[in-house]
């Protein structure tokens, strides 16, 4: 009896593990700290952690804040092989809307379909998937 029970929460444990380790944050490389939104509920970003976000579910997006002077764009676009479709400057920075095959998430965004947002302000930038939700 001891031997069957012992078999049955090992396989138990054998199937779930892989599940909490495969999910991770997008930009767990980027930041210890990430903002996710939910399809059915509020429209601004909740906060999270690592450890919380592997019991997430129904998320819409995902975003981080970085610092901008350890930030470089082509190593970002290159951590994704992602590629910039479209490019907005207003008076507070500058969205680069791309996409990744990589990504599940979409937005479209002027007509084209986009996956990753990055806006680069004076201090800081932020990255989202598909895009920032919230303000940034």
């Amino acid at each position: 009896m001891f031997k069957r029970t012992f078999t049955v929460i090992l396989c138990m444990i054998a199937l779930v593990l892989p599940l909490f380790s495969a999910r991770q944050p997008l930009f767990v490389a980027f930041a210890d700290r990430y903002y996710v939104s939910y399809v059915n509920g509020s429209t601004q970003p909740q906060s999270v952690g690592k450890s919380e976000f592997l019991f997430l579910s129904a998320l819409k997006g995902e975003s981080v804040f970085v610092e901008k002077n350890s930030f470089s764009l082509q190593e970002f676009l290159q951590y994704f092989n992602a590629k910039i479709v479209l490019e907005e400057q207003i008076e507070e920075g500058i969205s680069y809307y791309a996409y990744s095959p990589k990504i599940k998430y979409r937005a479209c965004v002027n007509e084209k379909t986009v996956n990753l947002h990055v806006f680069i302000a004076e201090d800081y930038v932020a990255l989202g998937a598909p895009i920032i939700f919230g303000s940034f």
